[in-house]
């Protein structure tokens, strides 16, 4: 959860800078979004342990496609900006509102029993 707000906190940094600013800020919202996305990245393998056998392997090949497939939103704000004039801040306020939601999603979905092996886990859709 902890790193899933800083990965957010990196899109608000550079959702919430004015363009003047914009120079001053990008680096610092690159930094925290890399610190949020490597945070991810591990926690997602510490999961995989929780699963025996072949389910481990596909576990852990699945988190290693999502990461490796995630930064392909980029070349897309990369083409929005150059060619349909979208600003990076407008992009990464709605990338913020995306991730806000997924994340709002997973900790109301998310069992809050002790997730242990072999045992089926049981999302729980009340709110």
């Amino acid at each position: 959860m902890l790193c899933s707000v800083i990965y957010l906190a990196g899109f608000i940094v550079l959702g919430a800078s004015p363009s003047e600013k914009l120079v001053n800020t990008f680096i610092w919202g690159w930094i925290i979004l890399s610190l949020g996305g490597s945070g991810l990245h591990i926690v997602g393998f510490h999961m995989t342990n929780n699963f025996k056998g072949k389910s481990k392997k596909v576990a852990s090949a699945c988190i290693s496609a999502a990461f490796g497939a995630s930064p392909a939103v980029f070349p897309i704000w990369q083409l929005l900006n150059q060619y349909a004039g979208v600003s990076l801040q407008s992009m990464a306020q709605g990338y913020s509102v995306i991730v806000l939601l997924v994340g709002l999603t997973n900790f109301f979905v998310q069992p809050w029993d002790k997730v242990q092996p072999g045992v089926p886990l049981k999302p729980n859709f009340k709110v």
